[in-house]
């Protein structure tokens, strides 16, 4: 059997233990019964640099208010379920994650710089705006953004991430997956991953298609995490996007899978 196919079987039965253990668990030995339970794995808020090129402002914080029943307010107006939900994973992008809000700012960390003049000139246009981040973060066509791509910076913008999952962790009651979205797009075609965290431990850090694009590499270092471990499953995302890629019976250096 191929190191792919016993990856790909581990991460599957791995999946169904990660989610009866963290989510219904304590329920079900407390009834003795199976239970429902209900939620989103894949949620991005204005961290994501596609979301804040359409104007998305939505922070991780009003993101779970909302997931756990609470009114807030979205593009203009007060939205609110009409039930909570049990979980919810904020699978924003580990492309340049939390830059956009950070380059905009004119009294940021990027004050010094062109960046809060330039993106003041692009104003509403979602496509110079995506120009901007997509070739480098999603396409892989262009060199990532020096400024934007810092050790320090990657680690602390994770670091502000989990820590609102983490608060917003309710045993029992409501859980916070920490996870993120792993997201590119050779040539236009969709190869994403959400990759959720089953906790306590976590990375570092983020892996990013900066970091490869190729999704025998992700493999290879949530496996290097596991050692450690750091637990998680790595879900596909838009695999109907994907070319047909993410159904090829070869992997990305043309051997067979």
């Amino acid at each position: 059997m191929s190191f792919i196919k016993k990856i790909a079987m581990k991460s599957f039965s791995q999946f169904i233990s990660f989610l009866v253990l963290s989510l219904g668990a304590p329920l079900l030995m407390a009834q003795k019964e199976k239970a429902a339970f209900f939620g989103d794995l894949h949620l991005h808020t204005g961290l994501s640099f596609d979301s804040a090129s359409s104007g998305i402002n939505t922070t991780p914080d009003e993101a779970y208010r909302y997931a756990i029943g609470e009114a807030v307010q979205y593009m203009g107006r007060a939205v609110q379920r009409n039930r909570p939900l049990d979980f919810l994973a904020i699978t924003d992008h580990s492309e340049y994650l939390g830059v956009a809000p950070l380059a905009k700012d004119p009294d940021g960390p990027f004050a010094d710089t062109p960046w809060p003049e330039t993106f003041s000139e692009i104003g509403d246009s979602i496509l110079n705006f995506m120009r901007i981040f997509s070739s480098s973060g999603f396409r892989g066509s262009e060199p990532a953004i020096p400024e934007f791509t810092t050790e320090p910076l990657i680690a602390d913008n994770w670091s502000k991430q989990m820590a609102v999952a983490q608060r917003y962790n309710q045993p029992g009651s409501f859980t916070s997956f920490i996870a993120y979205e792993w997201s590119p797009m050779p040539g236009g075609a969709h190869l994403h991953r959400n990759v959720i965290f089953r906790g306590p431990n976590y990375p570092a850090r983020p892996f990013s298609s900066l970091d490869s694009q190729n999704p025998e590499d992700l493999w290879a270092y949530v496996e290097g995490l596991r050692e450690d471990d750091v637990q998680s499953v790595l879900i596909p995302h838009n695999s109907n996007m994907s070319q047909g890629l993410m159904f090829v019976s070869t992997d990305s250096y043309g051997d067979p899978i």
